[in-house]
C-alpha cells in the first residue's frame, strides 16, 4: 500500500539541493556585488584624498613656469592637475572643483569668489579653502539599480591651507 502523498513529499529528498540553490544565489550575488560597489567606493575615497592633497600641495607652494620660476596657479591649472591624479574611470563631468581664498591683509577676512576661468587661489598668506568631490550614481550599477537609479554616490574633500608664495 502506498503511503499518502504530503508524507511521500516530505520524506522525497532529490532536488533539495537545486531548490537551496535556487533560493540562496539571488542573496549571495547580492552580497558579491555590494562588497565589489564598496570596495570601488572606497577605492575613490582614497584617490580623491591623494589627488586633493597633491593638488593642495601645488595651490600652496605655487608651480613652475616654463622659464623654471616659481608662480601662483590658476583654478584651470589646478582642476587640470586634479583630472591629471585621478584615475581614467572618473570623468571630468562627476568632478567638483572650488577653491575660497579668504585675505589675510583684511579683519575680518573677506573671500573672493569661487574658482572660476583665471580665477586666482590667492597671495601669499591668505588662506585657501579646497574643495573636492567626486560624484556618481554608482560603480557596478548594482546599488543604482536596488535603489531605483536616483541614489548617488559622493566622495568629497575640504582642505584649508595658508598660501607660501
Amino acid at each position: 500500500m502506498k503511503r499518502p502523498w504530503p508524507r511521500r513529499l516530505r520524506s522525497d529528498r532529490r532536488g533539495a539541493t537545486a531548490l537551496e540553490y535556487a533560493l540562496l544565489m539571488p542573496l549571495l550575488l547580492g552580497v558579491i556585488f555590494v562588497s565589489i560597489e564598496i570596495t570601488f567606493i572606497l577605492f575613490a575615497d582614497a584617490t580623491l584624498e591623494s589627488a586633493a592633497n597633491n593638488v593642495t600641495r601645488v595651490g600652496r607652494i605655487g608651480i613652475k613656469d616654463a622659464s623654471g620660476k616659481l608662480i601662483r596657479p590658476t583654478c584651470p591649472q589646478l582642476k587640470d592637475l586634479l583630472v591629471n591624479n585621478l584615475p581614467g574611470w572618473v570623468r571630468s563631468s562627476d568632478l567638483d572643483f572650488n577653491v575660497t581664498v579668504y585675505h589675510a591683509d583684511s579683519a575680518p577676512p573677506s573671500t573672493s569668489g569661487q574658482c572660476g576661468s583665471g580665477s586666482s587661489t590667492g597671495a601669499p598668506g591668505d588662506m585657501a579653502l579646497y574643495t573636492f568631490g567626486i560624484e556618481r550614481t554608482g560603480f557596478t550599477g548594482f546599488i543604482g539599480w536596488v535603489t531605483g537609479g536616483g541614489r548617488m554616490v559622493r566622495a568629497e574633500r575640504s582642505i584649508l591651507v595658508q598660501n607660501e608664495l
